[in-house]
């Protein structure tokens, strides 16, 4: 996709992350990773914000299963996630806080109807303030749009 090679890592609640995360046009060697939450988000959209909120206030990081990920062999990695209170939810830096991302490209992708991508993306560039990662500008999709993609595509 970019002649490297690719991960796309994405957390999704309710299946809108997912198609967009499985949308990317993947060549041989590249994977795609979904990230899980040990204790699944209540399946309540006020009920799971509520915890998000929790989350925020205390800087909790959410357990996530732990899968064979093997980040090491990517360059770039694609990382998506729905816009929760502005940012991406807190599972997302429970996996970048869990693998090494030194020398890589981070590309963030995110799903929301209203908030945009921006502040998710500055409070990942902050999260690596003092290591090697080159966090792209982030985008946003309202719902699968081929363009979106390939403006994501064309950094």
């Amino acid at each position: 996709m970019f002649g490297k090679k690719v991960a796309v890592v994405y957390f999704s609640r309710l299946g809108t992350t997912k198609e967009i995360a499985q949308a990317f046009p993947l060549e041989e060697g590249d994977k795609i990773y979904e990230i899980k939450p040990v204790q699944e988000y209540p399946s309540s959209l006020f009920k799971a914000m509520a915890a998000s909120k929790v989350e925020n206030k205390t800087g909790e990081f959410p357990e996530i299963i732990k899968d064979d990920i093997d980040l090491s062999k990517y360059d770039n990695i694609l990382i998506g996630f729905p816009i929760w209170y502005a940012t991406a939810p807190r599972i997302i830096f429970s996996f970048l806080r869990e693998n090494d991302m030194s020398e890589k490209t981070l590309f963030p992708f995110c799903t929301s109807h209203l908030a945009g991508v921006e502040q998710a993306t500055a409070d990942i560039r902050e999260f690596y303030k003092k290591q090697n990662v080159n966090v792209k500008d982030g985008k946003r999709f309202k719902k699968y749009s081929e363009q979106t993609i390939k403006e994501l595509l064309d950094f």
